[in-house]
């Protein structure tokens, strides 16, 4: 069995996907200090027992 891929489709198709993924990682990497920030200072579980 012989597959007939267009490979010249498939790499412009990887290549699309490479250009938006790596156009979203400094948009993230841009909200990770704030998110960070928000995870560090939510209450946790532990902290609402304590005070109940």
């Amino acid at each position: 069995m012989t597959l007939n891929i267009d490979t010249g489709a498939l790499n412009s198709v990887v290549e699309a996907y490479d250009t938006r993924v790596n156009a979203m990682v400094s948009k993230l990497d841009a909200l990770m200090e704030p998110l960070n920030e928000a995870h560090r200072s939510a209450r946790t579980f532990q902290a609402e027992e304590a005070r109940a």
